[in-house]
C-alpha cells in the first residue's frame, strides 16, 4: 500500500486563516487609497477650477479698467479745449460717468489695500471735482484758471495711469497670471503696486469741498435712407453687380446666398480678369453694391497713406460715387482705411462717409463698405452760414494750434444733422477736430485723434 504524506488538517486551516484576512485589508488598503486619490485629485482639479474662475474675474476686471482709464484720458483730453458751456458740461459729466465705472472695476482688482485706496482716491476726486463744475458751469459761470489748471494735472495722471495699464495689459496678454502669487501675498499682486506708482508724487490740488476717420459709425442703426424703394430679384442683382463692377474686367460670379433684415442682400463670390476674388453683397432695395471683401496678408509696403487715398478716391469714382473725396486715412499695419465724404460747393457731409481698404504693398482695393452712405444719403438743401469762419475760430480754446479748418455737415444724435465749422488743430502734441455750429457759434463736438503703433482713430 503506497505510503502517503499526512498533511495536518489543523495547520492547512491555520495558514488559509491568515491569509484571507491579509488579502482583504490589502484590498481595503489599496481601495482607501485609490479613493484618496480620487479625492484629493477631484479637489485640486475644484481648487484649479476656482482659480481659474477668479483669474478670469481679475483678467476681465483689468481689461474693464483698461477700457475705462483709457476713456477717462481721452474725455479728459477733451475738455481741456472745450470752450462752449454745453460742450463743458457734457465733457464732465462724461468724466463722471468714466470715474463712476474705473471705480466698479477697481473693486475685484487684487493690488494691495493702499494701492486701492490711492486710486480709488485719484478717481473718486476726479469724478467729484468735476462734478462740482457741472453746477458751477450751468449756473452761468467759467472755468477758472485754476480750475483749467487742476483738468490738466487730472489729465497728466490719467496718461500716466493710462500708459502704465496698457503696458500691464500686454503683460497679461503674453500669459501673466494674478493668481500666481496668492500662496505668499495674501491674494494681493506685487506687479499691480509696482506699476500704479503715478499715483504715488501726485499733488494735484482739489477745492476744499472734495473730499480728498470722424463720424464712422454715424446713425448707421436705422433704416436706411439712400436706397431705391424698389428690390431687384437675384438676377437683377447680379446684372447691376456686373454693370457696377465692369471697370474690373470680365467677371466669374458665383452666388452664395441671401440675407434678410435691415440690410438685406445677394451674396456672391466675384473673381475678376485677374484672377482676385471678392465676396461681395448687392442691396435687395435699388441693386446696389454694399460691400466688398477681399482681406489678405500682405508684404512690404510700398505706396504712401497720400498715393492710397488718391486709388480709393479713383475707385468710388468707378463705382459711380462722382462727388466723393477722401477725409480720413489710417494705417493699420500695412492696410490703409480711407474715409471719403461727399464734397459739395465746399462743404463735407460726414453722415454719408464710404468706407474704402487699400492694400500698401500693391495697391489694389481689398475693402469697401457704403452702409453709412446708404443710411444717410438725401438730397439736401442747406442754409447759408449765420457766422463768418473768423467769428467760428474765436470761439474755440484759445491755446489751441489750428493747422486747417472747413465747412462741414455733422451727425448729431437723435438723427439730426448740424452746418459746422470744423477746426483741426494739436495742444500738448494732441490732435484734435473741434465743430462749431454755424449759426449759433456754440461747440457742439470735439474729436480726438488716437496715435499708436497700429495705426490712428478718432474718438
Amino acid at each position: 500500500m503506497e505510503e502517503q504524506t499526512a498533511r495536518p488538517f489543523s495547520s492547512d486551516r491555520g495558514e488559509r486563516g491568515r491569509a484571507f484576512p491579509i488579502a482583504v485589508i490589502a484590498a481595503v488598503l489599496a481601495a482607501l487609497i485609490a479613493f484618496a486619490g480620487l479625492t484629493v485629485y477631484a479637489l485640486f482639479r475644484q481648487r484649479e477650477g476656482y482659480r481659474q474662475q477668479l483669474e478670469n474675474l481679475y483678467h476681465r476686471s483689468f481689461y474693464e479698467l483698461n477700457d475705462d482709464l483709457n476713456n477717462l484720458e481721452v474725455k479728459l483730453s477733451k475738455l481741456m479745449v472745450a470752450s462752449g458751456g454745453v460742450e463743458v458740461i457734457r465733457y464732465l459729466n462724461d468724466v463722471t460717468r468714466q470715474t463712476d465705472a474705473a471705480s466698479v472695476s477697481l473693486a475685484t482688482l487684487p493690488a494691495s489695500e493702499s494701492t486701492l485706496l490711492k486710486l480709488t482716491k485719484f478717481v473718486n476726486q476726479t469724478g467729484d471735482f468735476c462734478n462740482s463744475l457741472v453746477s458751477k458751469v450751468a449756473e452761468g459761470g467759467a472755468l477758472s484758471a485754476e480750475d483749467l489748471q487742476t483738468i490738466e494735472e487730472l489729465y497728466d495722471i490719467s496718461l500716466t495711469l493710462s500708459n502704465e495699464v496698457g503696458a500691464m495689459t500686454e503683460k497679461i496678454n503674453q500669459g501673466y497670471l494674478f493668481t500666481s502669487h496668492h500662496e505668499n501675498t495674501l491674494g494681493t499682486d506685487p506687479y499691480l503696486d509696482e506699476n500704479f506708482s503715478a499715483i504715488e508724487d501726485a499733488e494735484t490740488e482739489y477745492p476744499s469741498m472734495i473730499y480728498d476717420g470722424p463720424f464712422s459709425d454715424a446713425l448707421e442703426n436705422i433704416e436706411p435712407k439712400g436706397l431705391p424703394a424698389e428690390e431687384v430679384d437675384r438676377a437683377g442683382a447680379e446684372q447691376n453687380l456686373r454693370d457696377q463692377l465692369a471697370f474690373l474686367g470680365e467677371l466669374t460670379v458665383e452666388y452664395q446666398k441671401e440675407t434678410d433684415g435691415l440690410w438685406a442682400t445677394f451674396d456672391f463670390q466675384v473673381t475678376d480678369a485677374e484672377g482676385r476674388s471678392f465676396f461681395v453683397q448687392m442691396t435687395k432695395r435699388g441693386g446696389k453694391v454694399l460691400l466688398m471683401d477681399n482681406m489678405r496678408k500682405l508684404d512690404e509696403s510700398q505706396f504712401s497713406p497720400e498715393e492710397c487715398v488718391e486709388k480709393a478716391e479713383a475707385f468710388v469714382r468707378s463705382l459711380g460715387f462722382e462727388t466723393l473725396e477722401g477725409v480720413w486715412v489710417s494705417d493699420y499695419y500695412g492696410y490703409a482705411y480711407v474715409n471719403l465724404a461727399p464734397v459739395e460747393n465746399g462743404v463735407v457731409y460726414y453722415p454719408d462717409l464710404v468706407k474704402v481698404i487699400v492694400a500698401r504693398d500693391t495697391g489694389e482695393i481689398l475693402g469697401f463698405e457704403a452702409k453709412t452712405y446708404y443710411t444717410n444719403h438725401v438730397a439736401r438743401t442747406l442754409e447759408e452760414p449765420k457766422l463768418t469762419r473768423l467769428a467760428a475760430r474765436q470761439t474755440v480754446f484759445d491755446s489751441l494750434d489750428i493747422e486747417s479748418e472747413k465747412l462741414t455737415l455733422i451727425p448729431l444724435t437723435g438723427q439730426t444733422e448740424v452746418l459746422c465749422y470744423e477746426f483741426y488743430g494739436t495742444y500738448r502734441g494732441l490732435k484734435y477736430f473741434v465743430y462749431v455750429d454755424a449759426s449759433t457759434g456754440e461747440e457742439v463736438n470735439i474729436l480726438r485723434v488716437i496715435d499708436s503703433e497700429q495705426g490712428s482713430l478718432v474718438q
